[in-house]
């Protein structure tokens, strides 16, 4: 712990770290290069091997011959493959198979622009589950209808004296909340900036610390489809707390400089 750095603070201060070492990984956002769509080719531009879909599912055949699945049949959580000087992922845009491309060469000197962090953004809440077929309407970017997703249970919390009751999406073991607030569009780079919230301890209670709200990949490559707050999700507060704008290792010493 640096000097009288508090504990809340080195926990901030460690979960940062980890968030710009993610950034700047071979595959991290900054690096999707470009999107392309299955049905223009079945070859990727700068990627060996043939792509096929057939019967919901993904392949890529390697030009050694060997096949490897891209996307199971049903699966929502397309694998990442890791090939020579890129990464590919399938994505699914409202039926449209396409190959996402993450150039290794791109990766490095991402930063992010945050608030000071405060003890008095993390917001105690509580969590009420939801039976387990339960679904909200989320609005994304690039699709001209919302789709479904799966929401466990309804977060509620008061914020600068107003009750919000939101539901957030089940995101692997945790949940994710998609929100707005008073600094977006103005000291936080619009649309939106994502939660991770804790599973619920007992008595359903939960955190919401919005210390570590985060800007979605969308703020880093607009090759991105970033789902969009629902009317619920807008805050009134100016929550100054969390990831502001997206910036880079060049233009910091760039500012400083030309200060």
């Amino acid at each position: 712990m640096r000097g009288d750095e508090t504990a809340f603070a080195a926990e901030w201060r460690n979960w940062q770290g980890e968030r710009l070492r993610e950034l700047n990984a071979v595959d991290g956002p900054s690096t999707l290069r470009t999107t392309h769509w299955l049905d223009e080719g079945d070859t990727v531009p700068g990627v060996s091997g043939a792509w096929n879909v057939r019967d919901g599912e993904v392949v890529l055949r390697l030009d050694d011959g060997r096949e490897v699945v891209a996307l199971q049949a049903g699966s929502e959580i397309p694998p990442r493959i890791q090939l020579d000087g890129v990464t590919v992922q399938v994505t699914n845009r409202s039926g449209r198979f396409g190959v996402r491309v993450f150039d290794h060469a791109l990766a490095g000197g991402v930063m992010v622009e945050t608030f000071v962090p405060s003890e008095r953004w993390a917001v105690q809440g509580t969590f009420e589950p939801l039976p387990r077929a339960a679904t909200l309407d989320y609005a994304f970017a690039f699709d001209s209808a919302p789709r479904r997703l799966r929401t466990p249970g309804i977060v509620t919390f008061r914020l600068a004296g107003v009750d919000y009751r939101t539901q957030p999406f089940a995101d692997d073991d945790s949940l994710l909340l998609v929100f707005a607030d008073a600094t977006t569009g103005t000291s936080t780079k619009p649309p939106a900036r994502f939660l991770s919230i804790a599973p619920p301890g007992r008595g359903g209670g939960v955190v919401l610390d919005f210390n570590r709200a985060y800007l979605p990949p969308c703020a880093f490559s607009d090759q991105f489809n970033c789902p969009l707050p629902p009317a619920a999700h807008r805050l009134r507060a100016a929550v100054t707390a969390g990831e502001r704008f997206p910036g880079s290792l060049l233009s910091s010493y760039a500012a400083s400089s030309s200060a």
